[in-house]
């Protein structure tokens, strides 16, 4: 991608396209991270990252870092470790994005632990497995299997939590989720 800040020298986390802007998560640019950055181009032109509405929100309401992010409905959903951010193009003289933590329950474990199913995500938290619709609420889905993964016996490996991966298999009508074991 042209015309990064840093001189091209950016990396993110998590890309997302939402409202006309390509959107890059937990950024690292020249060198520094940027745990709760969420860097946006300049509207419909994802070259130009440095001039027009171009720029960056930094997500200071929480502490943990942008795992993933992704549009569902009229908002883009920032995933963090702990929480849930909705961001919402407002486009005011003042403010172009408006961020707001919407669940403050749980987050996603792993940067690539969130599965997209229709108009909802379904996610491994470090709960348990929870859909999210958009809302302020969050439902646990994981019951079945619980006692598998979270509970006294459950083989989850946190220390790789990383390399947990979500995907949705269309065929088969399922999200699948692959962790590491202890």
């Amino acid at each position: 991608v042209t015309d990064l800040p840093s001189s091209g020298n950016t990396i993110a986390r998590t890309v997302a396209v939402y409202e006309n802007y390509v959107m890059l998560g937990f950024t690292t640019e020249g060198g520094t991270s940027y745990p709760f950055r969420v860097r946006r181009c300049d509207t419909g032109d994802p070259t130009n990252w440095t001039s027009g509405n171009a720029g960056f929100d930094d997500l200071l309401d929480g502490t943990s870092d942008i795992q993933f992010m992704n549009k569902i409905g009229p908002y883009v959903i920032v995933y963090r470790d702990k929480e849930i951010v909705r961001g919402e193009l407002v486009a005011a003289d003042d403010k172009l994005f408006d961020f707001n933590t919407a669940v403050a329950e749980d987050g996603v474990i792993g940067p690539e632990g969130v599965a997209t199913v229709g108009d909802s995500d379904i996610f491994i938290g470090h709960k348990t497995i929870w859909q999210y619709q958009g809302g302020t609420d969050i439902k646990d889905i994981g019951g079945p299997i619980f006692e598998k993964i979270f509970g006294v016996s459950g083989d989850l490996n946190t220390q790789y939590r990383n390399r947990i991966r979500a995907d949705f298999i269309s065929e088969l009508g399922e999200a699948w989720f692959v962790y590491p074991i202890s």
